[in-house]
């Protein structure tokens, strides 16, 4: 007899995930998700960013919200960056986001909002 049927049936007919496309930290996961591609090309895939470092992820890398803006679509960013913000160029209203509400750099808490 089984003990969780649901589940079971789920992972019965459910599509298998051989590759992982994702990080662990914050920083290699939202490079990857932006611009479909492995953050590990951007050298972002170990570690989150430093808040303090004079970079960020590459401008001439076209990001996800450009091709929605480019559809048509009105684009938001709400909550943590941390993709670069010492200059203009690294910030998400420069990389497609119509407007931006957020942090951004890491190590926010979520009780008194303060790094």
């Amino acid at each position: 007899m089984k003990t969780t049927p649901f589940l079971d049936e789920m992972a019965e007919s459910a599509t298998i995930l051989r590759n992982s496309y994702a990080s662990h930290r914050c920083t290699p996961s939202r490079a990857g998700l932006l611009t479909g591609r492995y953050p590990f090309r951007y050298g972002l895939g170990a570690e989150a960013m430093d808040i303090h470092a004079p970079t960020g992820l590459d401008p001439k890398e076209k990001l996800l919200p450009e091709f929605f803006k480019a559809g048509g679509y009105s684009t938001h960013m709400i909550g943590k960056w941390h993709l670069g913000f010492c200059k203009n160029s690294y910030k998400p209203t420069s990389r497609g986001f119509d407007t931006s509400f957020g942090n951004y750099g890491g190590e926010i808490t979520y009780f008194n909002h303060t790094v």
